[in-house]
């Protein structure tokens, strides 16, 4: 069996995980008829967050761009929630993504927004990573640049 990594990005899986990963992750996260189905599950972060414990992964990378986990979203005590969730789970905190689109770093229209969330994504990583425990290397974002 091949090993699966540490940690799992979430990034853009919300609804869509891949079906291996659904097939495992229904079964261990469900029991019983009246458990969510695959779908249901999967539209919320501790869905997401869930379904990669229950794959297996050890750690998840959040999607800062998922309702529910988007900095902005996120007081001081939403985040502390975000990372006892996390630690229920038994999963590390390894990180966040954010991938604005380029042509909002570019287009004054829209770069003091993209600042703006990018700089949030930043803090929200230090902040869950020194909640959770996590050590200095998940201190990250991880995004593209133009």
């Amino acid at each position: 069996m091949p090993a699966l990594p540490v940690a799992l990005s979430l990034c853009g899986l919300a609804g869509r995980l891949p079906a291996t990963v659904l097939a495992r992750g229904g079964a261990a996260v469900g029991g019983g008829s009246s458990a969510p189905s695959a779908g249901e599950m999967l539209r919320d972060a501790r869905g997401l967050f869930e379904a990669a414990r229950a794959a297996g992964f050890r750690g998840v990378v959040l999607d800062a761009a998922l309702a529910g986990v988007r900095p902005r979203e996120l007081d001081r005590s939403a985040r502390r929630d975000v990372a006892s969730v996390l630690s229920r789970l038994g999963l590390a905190f390894a990180g966040v993504d954010l991938f604005v689109p380029a042509t909002h770093l570019l287009d004054a229209a829209h770069m003091d927004r993209a600042a703006a969330a990018l700089a949030q994504a930043i803090e929200l990583a230090g902040e869950l990573a020194t909640m959770s425990g996590a050590p200095p290397a998940a201190r990250v974002l991880t995004t593209t640049l133009p």
